[in-house]
């Protein structure tokens, strides 16, 4: 699991403090056995000795199992979408997640 501390432009458009997780996945032949739920559970303690006001994330459109653990765990979609295009004109849609630590 990736994460970085940076000051953006949050969902109510204010400035406050967030951790991002950049990458975070589990090998499938480990999933469904609580993996995912324990990073999630260490990132929002990290994000929180860093005073994050939030934990931010975003996912690709077609990650159901993703989405639910995220929406399980109380990460809440925010407004928008991000496209990432690649060179040979694929795109994927990410979504943006976040959770409000205090």
């Amino acid at each position: 699991m990736c994460v970085r501390a940076t000051k953006a432009r949050g969902n109510g458009g204010n400035h406050a403090k967030a951790v991002y997780i950049d990458r975070l996945g589990v090998n499938v032949k480990y999933s469904k056995k609580g993996i995912g739920s324990l990073m999630l559970d260490k990132a929002k303690e990290i994000a929180k000795t860093l005073d994050a006001e939030f934990l931010r994330l975003f996912v690709v459109d077609i990650n159901i199992p993703a989405i639910q653990l995220y929406t399980k765990k109380e990460f809440v979609k925010v407004n928008g979408v991000y496209n990432e295009v690649f060179d040979d004109g694929f795109v994927l849609q990410e979504y943006g997640y976040e959770i409000r630590l205090y």
